[in-house]
């Protein structure tokens, strides 16, 4: 191992922040990735920290191993991602390792859809903090959204998008379901993949109730208990739900049925008979008894399914730039990554024919920027 290679010089600057998210981005540590192009620790820890300059041929290696072209790495600044949700909303045991794959993918696609953005006519920001209580928060929020107090929402992730949120597609082997932060003004959300749809528009409104409540990038039971009271009530609303009960009344097959309504979990709509006083303690446990007996804790019936959600928008933004199909050959150029991993982006967001089918008033309108 050497270092001598640094003493031909580049012929462009490199980015030393770009070589270190492509290091923790693949999951290797500074002394491995010395190992795979030939230097030493040290000279890693160098050339990330922008002391020094690779020579040509360890920028090639470099490259080589992040599976990364050379362009990538002689790009400007990275956009500003707070790595602090991304470690209190992992999950338990998550490695370092891990966390940081994790927070650089996130980081990468907030690259790509905060310059698209600056080619198209993008949707105003309408979501805003607030220091109400998590259900009036949660009103105030359905009303941003465009649903009223009683109406089920029935396509979440769009309705959020159109309020000028950017959702992220995480792939589904990241070690966070989710996490949500505030970028530049910009309310950011982050989702892993999921088979299940109800437990991925309760992920999303708990992440939306930690952007409009809390500020602080800081795991807390409190904090998780509101964000969880917001989100029962932006789902559930509990004027609503308490008619249904009325109804109904709260058995499993009553909670099947509103299930489909509501699109969320029995379990959910369990809690939620229990935390408006609609059932005991008592009668809750026997029923989330009846459900483990039905092995319905783990996977309710699925008949009941509720179909999985798509982000929409960034992809729409890359149509309206490189075309409808996207021409990923010069999507691929303009942002100095490869083909397949745009084609394997992209495949996480929803195309246009699921984006017209259901609520058309809902779907995401906006045109590219005419001075671009």
């Amino acid at each position: 191992m050497t270092d001598s290679l640094f003493a031909s010089r580049p012929t462009a600057f490199v980015n030393g922040e770009r070589v270190k998210q492509a290091r923790e981005f693949i999951g290797i540590t500074q002394s491995e990735f010395a190992r795979k192009i030939g230097v030493t620790q040290a000279m890693v820890a160098h050339i990330e920290g922008g002391f020094k300059q690779p020579s040509d041929e360890v920028l090639a290696a470099i490259a080589h191993v992040a599976q990364l072209p050379v362009s990538y790495f002689r790009k400007g600044s990275l956009p500003e991602l707070p790595a602090g949700w991304v470690l209190y909303r992992a999950r338990a045991g998550a490695s370092r390792k891990k966390l940081q794959r994790c927070h650089r993918h996130a980081q990468l696609i907030l690259e790509i859809a905060l310059e698209l953005a600056k080619k198209v006519r993008t949707i105003p920001v309408r979501i805003s903090t607030s220091t109400d209580s998590p259900e009036e928060a949660a009103r105030r929020v359905r009303k941003v959204l465009g649903f009223a107090g009683t109406e089920p929402i029935q396509h979440l992730i769009r309705a959020v998008e159109k309020a000028g949120a950017i959702v992220l597609a995480l792939p589904k082997d990241e070690v966070a379901d989710a996490f949500a932060v505030w970028v530049n003004g910009l309310p950011v959300i982050a989702l892993a993949e999921t088979p299940a749809g109800d437990r991925l528009r309760l992920t999303v409104a708990h992440e939306l109730g930690h952007l409009v409540m809390h500020e602080l990038q800081t795991s807390d039971a409190e904090l998780e208990r509101q964000a969880y009271r917001f989100a029962a009530e932006l789902l559930v609303p509990e004027s609503a739900i308490l008619c249904d009960f009325d109804k109904l009344g709260v058995s499993l097959q009553a909670v099947a049925q509103l299930k489909l309504k509501w699109g969320v979990s029995m379990q959910a709509l369990i809690r939620r008979a229990r935390d408006l006083d609609r059932i005991t303690e008592r009668q809750y446990h026997y029923l989330m008894q009846q459900m483990s007996a039905r092995g319905w804790r783990t996977s309710e019936p699925s008949n009941l399914a509720i179909t999985v959600e798509k982000p929409r928008l960034l992809r729409r933004m890359a149509e309206l730039v490189h075309g409808d199909p996207i021409d990923y050959t010069a999507m691929a150029k303009d942002f100095s990554l490869k083909v397949e991993f745009l084609v394997a982006l992209m495949a996480r967001y929803a195309g246009a024919a699921s984006s017209t089918s259901g609520d058309s008033a809902r779907v995401i309108r906006f045109t590219r920027n005419r001075k671009v």
